[in-house]
C-alpha cells in the first residue's frame, strides 16, 4: 500500500482535464496520471489510435488470492491476442478494492486505430478471456456483468459511448484526445486504493520505448 501520495483537486493536469469530482472531492494521484500520460504520449506515435475503458470484477462468493495474479495471466492473454492481430496494443490499469469487497481493475486500451475502429470484438474477447482465467463458462450466468465495458452513466443508467477514435488528422484532434484522457484520469482517484495490500501492485502498464519513459 502506498503511504503518501501526491495528490490534486485541480481541473487540469498538465493541460489536461480531468475529473475531480462534483466538488473536486476525488483527489487524484498525480503519480499514476503522469503514468497515463505518457502512454497517450506514446499513442502520438500513430496517426490513429482507438481508445476504450473496461473494468474487472470477480463474483462475490468466489475465493481469490489477494495478489494480482488472475489479472496478470488475463492481461498478458489479452494483450497477446491483440498484438497477434497486428493492433499494437498498449493499456494501462489500476487496481482497486472497498472495505469487505473483493479488488476489482479498470482498463484502458489504446490499439492502431488504422487496423480497427471499434471496440465491440475488442470488449467480447475480454469476456471471453476474464471468464476463462475465472474457470467461468461464458453462458453460465455467473460471469455476466464481471466485464463492465464501461457503457453506461454509472449515476443515471443511461447509455454513454466507449470507444472514441483520436485521428491525428481531424479537425477535432486535441478534443477528442483531452477527452479519452479526463475519461483515463478516473483511474488515478485515490479513494478506493486505500486497501492495497502492502507489497502489492496498484498501477499496471505496457512497456513503452525508452524515451517515452522519462
Amino acid at each position: 500500500m502506498k503511504t503518501k501520495r501526491n495528490l490534486t483537486t485541480s481541473l487540469e493536469f498538465n493541460s489536461f482535464p480531468v475529473l475531480t469530482g462534483d466538488n473536486n472531492n476525488l483527489p487524484l494521484d498525480t503519480d499514476i496520471l503522469q503514468r497515463i500520460e505518457k502512454q497517450f504520449n506514446y499513442a502520438d506515435s500513430k496517426s490513429k489510435t482507438l481508445f476504450f475503458r473496461f473494468d474487472l470484477h470477480f463474483p462475490h462468493d468466489m475465493h481469490i488470492p489477494s495478489d494480482n495474479s488472475h489479472f496478470k495471466h488475463f492481461m498478458s492473454a489479452y494483450m497477446k491476442n491483440l498484438a497477434r492481430k497486428k493492433l499494437v496494443p498498449q493499456y494501462f490499469a489500476v487496481r482497486e478494492q472497498r472495505r469487505s469487497e473483493h479488488q476489482h481493475y479498470h482498463v484502458g486500451v489504446l490499439l492502431d486505430g488504422q487496423k480497427t475502429r471499434n471496440p465491440y470484438h475488442h470488449l467480447q474477447l475480454a469476456d471471453r478471456l476474464w471468464a476463462n482465467e475465472l474457470g467461468i463458462k461464458t453462458d453460465n450466468p455467473a460471469s455476466l456483468g464481471l466485464v463492465n465495458h464501461c457503457d453506461k452513466d454509472k449515476k443515471t443508467g443511461e447509455r454513454m459511448i466507449n470507444g472514441m477514435m483520436i485521428d491525428a488528422t481531424k479537425d477535432n484532434y486535441e478534443h477528442i484526445r483531452d477527452s479519452c484522457f479526463r475519461r483515463s484520469s478516473y483511474l488515478a482517484k485515490e479513494n478506493q486504493k486505500r486497501m492495497t495490500p502492502k507489497g502489492q501492485r496498484e498501477y499496471f502498464a505496457s512497456r513503452l520505448p525508452k524515451e517515452y519513459r522519462q
